[in-house]
């Protein structure tokens, strides 16, 4: 008997599980907090703490929540990282959950591709840089090397391998490693870097 006592103790007291979906947003976009207590454990609302030692918010344990809306009940601005832990109350307190990151970005960073990554001086290169879908842009600016000058081209943009080296005063063979970034209010962070090389024909 004091055996299942103590597991009835223990499975009370277990903490919830936290998942973030997606992990990363703008203050226009929505995360999904899903705090799920032990299956044993009926519960509808949870309480989420958006810092560590922070004041705990009342919500659904499946919550929606707008960047914006994250910002404001934290007086935070954007860009912002808030390490959220859940509990729930099933007789007293629960134990939090583990650290989960939701991070608040002004806006997202494009995505760029290359192809062919290996051209010649007469050949092309299709640079493509891709805001995210709710961001309606043709033109994007991009750099042909960390910290360089950005140049303002079609967000689709065809390059001959003469060109990129003109605009970049380099001759081949050159390497180039480069980013692109757009304007939607302010300056969007950058992609991730994609290479391009001209070799001599």
């Amino acid at each position: 008997m004091a055996g299942g006592l103590m597991l009835v103790f223990l499975m009370s007291f277990a903490p919830p599980k936290l998942t973030v979906n997606p992990a990363v947003i703008t203050e226009t976009d929505s995360v999904t907090l899903n705090c799920q207590p032990p299956s044993s454990v009926s519960q509808s609302k949870c309480y989420f703490r958006m810092k560590r030692g922070g004041p705990a918010k009342t919500l659904s344990c499946l919550q929606n929540l707008s960047g914006a809306e994250l910002l404001k009940m934290t007086n935070k601005i954007s860009p912002a990282e808030f390490n959220v832990t859940c509990f729930y109350l099933y007789g007293s307190v629960s134990p939090d959950s583990e650290i989960t990151s939701i991070i608040v970005l002004s806006t997202l960073p494009p995505t760029l591709s290359v192809n062919p990554a290996v051209i010649t001086e007469t050949d092309s290169v299709t640079l493509n840089c891709q805001p995210p879908s709710s961001v309606s842009q043709s033109k994007c600016y991009f750099r042909m090397k960390r910290g360089g000058t950005a140049k303002t081209l079609s967000c689709l943009q065809n390059l001959s391998g003469a060109e990129l080296l003109k605009m970049t005063n380099k001759i081949s063979p050159a390497e180039f490693n480069v980013t692109c970034f757009y304007l939607y209010g302010s300056v969007s962070p950058e992609s991730e870097i994609s290479s391009i090389i001209v070799r001599s024909e």
